[in-house]
């Protein structure tokens, strides 16, 4: 299926879309001293924060035309709206690469991109 990714409006044929979810965990290691020297230390305590983080890793194609579009997206402050699969989404974009093939320029129609984003609030 070939969606298409809306990034501030501008259209974003997507090539790859990955969704990461993270867990914010809090690790607790038990402290051992060298006398101790069981073959089976205590278990790492786990706890879990119940706060999730979720990115969305984008690489696809925009029209040459609207790359100042998403260098400006890129630049602004403060969250951006992100359309994925009829979903919209408040974002900040954290990571950028803009590509450009290596062939005649004056028929360059798009440009690759590539994105991270974090979803989420301004405070």
């Amino acid at each position: 299926m070939t969606a298409n990714v809306t990034l501030n409006g501008t259209t974003i044929r997507q090539r790859i879309v990955e969704r990461i979810f993270t867990k914010k965990l809090t690790l607790i290691v038990p402290p051992t001293s060298t006398a101790d020297t069981r073959a089976n230390p205590k278990d790492v305590k786990v706890v879990d924060l119940r706060k999730v983080e979720e990115r969305f890793h984008i690489m696809g194609f925009v029209d040459e035309a609207d790359k100042d579009t998403i260098v400006t997206s890129f630049k602004s402050q403060g969250t951006i709206e992100l359309v994925y699969d009829s979903d919209t989404y408040n974002v900040v974009i954290e990571k950028m690469n803009m590509k450009d093939e290596a062939k005649d320029q004056d028929t360059l129609e798009e440009r690759e991109v590539e994105f991270t984003c974090v979803v989420g609030e301004n405070v």
